[in-house]
């Protein structure tokens, strides 16, 4: 199974130990990940505006 980056991210910081702020931030982004990930599929259904994932997350979060 693939890893998202906040898990990436998260498995890097706690390389040497866990620590439960960290435990509880790490909750936190990966459920806000999932709803991102949701939401820009239900887009991708309902609103057939964005061809490919660039163009969604150019609109959603603008370029980076």
């Amino acid at each position: 199974m693939k890893k998202t980056a906040v898990e990436w991210l998260f498995e890097k910081m706690t390389e040497q130990g866990t620590n439960p702020y960290w435990d509880m931030r790490f909750k936190e982004a990966k459920e806000m990940e999932k709803e991102q990930i949701e939401d820009a599929y239900w887009e991708g259904i309902f609103n057939g505006e964005f061809l490919d994932g660039q163009g969604y997350y150019n609109e959603t979060y603008g370029k980076k």
